[in-house]
Formats: structure tokens, C-alpha cells, sequence
């Protein structure tokens, strides 16, 4: 996916676009069923994933990770760094550690922890490795999509 893919609503793109969809069915094995068991479990994934050498551990987000993302990428929208102003806010609330090394720890209780890990990207690494690590975060976001399909369809 490059930074000119079409994005959609507030820079978004659909993790499971048409043409990306699986050309053959599978089943759910029961293990993977059984870990859809709770409705808000449903998407959830963690990993650590290599990127380049660099070890990186992440997670799909949820409904309010989502939106703090957002929020912060908003102050860019409309103009030429929009794209990578989305990708970065997304990566921050997904990343939990860049060579078993936090992104950010907050000091105070309450405090953003998804604007000071935004704040360490923006300023501590280059649109090369945020591209990589925002590949691998969509690549978790299709699985998900595929397995929560996979499993409409073994209960149709």
C-alpha cells in the first residue's frame, strides 16, 4: 500500500477492499473461533512483527484508539501530510514497543499516552519506517477482517 492509495472518511482506508477480498473460502478452526467468544474481542490482534532488523510489537485498535488517532491526525488534514499524519497517529496508539523499548511513557496519570507516542514518531523516525510498520499493521487489519468473514460465513 503506498502513500497514494485512495483513502476513505477522514483519511481512513477500508481494510478490505473489494479486490482484496479472498478468492477462496476457508473455515475458522475451532481455536480461532473460540477466540470470538466475547463480541468485543472481535478484531483484536497483537504482534511483533520484524521490520527491517527491528523488532515491533503492535496491536489492532480499538473503537476509542481509533478516535484519539484521528483527533491528532486532523490538524493536517487537507493538506499534503495528511496521509502520513493518519498513518503516524494510527501507528501511535497501535505500537506498543520498538525493540522491546516503549515509545513513550506518560507522567502523569490521564495523560495522552497516544500524543506523546505520536510526538516520539514525528520526531524520532523517518516516513520509511512508518511506512513499513503502517504495511504491517494493515496486513493485521485484513486478517482480521478475513477471519471475522470466514466465521460469518461457517455460521450461515
Amino acid at each position: 500500500m503506498s502513500m497514494s492509495d485512495e483513502m476513505d472518511f477522514d483519511g481512513f482506508q477500508d481494510p478490505m477492499s473489494p479486490d482484496e477480498a479472498p478468492a477462496h473460502e476457508e473455515h475458522l478452526s475451532e481455536f480461532e473461533e473460540s477466540g470470538y467468544l466475547s463480541a468485543a474481542l472481535i478484531g483484536k490482534d497483537t504482534r511483533e512483527v520484524d521490520i527491517l532488523g527491528h523488532s515491533v510489537a503492535m496491536h489492532t485498535l480499538t473503537v476509542e484508539e481509533s478516535l484519539k488517532a484521528a483527533l491528532i491526525a486532523k490538524e493536517y488534514a487537507g493538506s499534503g501530510g495528511s496521509i502520513l499524519a493518519t498513518k503516524t497517529a494510527m501507528l501511535a496508539a497501535a505500537i506498543d514497543a520498538i525493540d522491546a523499548e516503549t515509545l513513550y511513557a506518560p507522567a502523569k496519570i490521564n495523560e495522552n499516552e497516544i500524543y506523546g507516542k505520536y510526538k516520539a514518531l514525528v520526531t524520532g523516525y523517518y516516513p520509511a519506517f512508518i511506512g513499513e510498520c503502517y504495511e504491517e499493521y494493515s496486513k493485521m487489519e485484513r486478517e482480521q477482517a478475513e477471519k471475522v468473514d470466514r466465521l460469518k460465513k461457517s455460521r450461515a
